[in-house]
């Protein structure tokens, strides 16, 4: 099992800026949400070098 800096819970545009802003401070981030829409939405603005994973369930 990978491991991960931090996690969200929520990725809705509050969740998902917080995610990317930690991401782009050099901490690998999951962040989950029910909806996959959303999650599909993380994976598209993750900057290169970052390592960011988006899930749809726990």
């Amino acid at each position: 099992m990978e491991k991960y800096n931090y996690g969200v819970i929520g990725l809705g545009v509050m969740g998902r800026n917080l995610l990317y802003n930690i991401a782009d401070n050099g901490f690998s981030t999951v962040g989950f949400d029910l909806d996959e829409e959303k999650v599909i939405e993380l994976r598209k603005g993750v900057a290169s070098g970052t390592k960011v994973v988006g899930a749809v369930s726990l």
